[in-house]
């Protein structure tokens, strides 16, 4: 996004093609500095939605389950006793998964 588009979008920011100090600066600074209010923005309007941190839980889930499922190769659990040791695990795992049908995504 350019330093104009961000202005259009967020007017409030008008000051920084008005400011000296600002169009000084060098290109790559400019950028580098409307990247970083981008990114802000990015994260501000992630946390406006509901459940916006359901995709990092779902990463965690992943591993957790990954992770269990290694410790029990290692203690060579198998049958019922295996199924009862990954299931907590795998239910965080149903929980989170976007593609299970049960995430709490609106």
């Amino acid at each position: 996004m350019t330093l104009n588009e961000l202005v259009l979008k967020y007017p409030r920011l008008g000051f920084m093609r008005q400011s000296r100090k600002f169009s000084s600066l060098p290109t790559d600074k400019q950028e580098f500095v409307v990247g970083l209010i981008e990114d802000a923005m990015f994260w501000i309007d992630l946390e406006e939605k509901p459940n916006s941190s359901d995709g990092f839980k779902f990463l965690a889930a992943s591993y957790g389950l990954d992770q269990a499922q290694q410790e029990a190769n290692t203690k060579g659990l198998a049958g019922k006793e295996r199924e009862k040791f990954l299931r907590p695990h795998q239910d965080l795992y149903t929980m989170y998964n976007p593609y299970s049908g049960t995430s709490r995504e609106s």
